[in-house]
């Protein structure tokens, strides 16, 4: 269960990471996110990673026997 759920927010992280700008290739600046708010949910996501990688590391280090 802990490889599982740490494998969704690493992907959770992965997307959120790559949906972090909120622009659209120029043509609709007006909704694109700040630069506050990139750094807020880029922030969230790397810690999503993070955690995710903690946990399949912790699952191997006390699962591996």
């Amino acid at each position: 269960m802990m490889k599982a759920f740490g494998y969704i927010l690493i992907l959770l992280g992965l997307i959120g990471l790559a949906g972090a700008a909120g622009d659209c290739d120029g043509h609709c600046m007006e909704y694109a996110n700040d630069f506050d708010t990139f750094i807020f949910l880029s922030g969230l996501a790397l810690v999503s990673i993070i955690w995710g990688l903690a946990m399949l590391y912790l699952d191997h280090k006390y699962n591996s026997k």
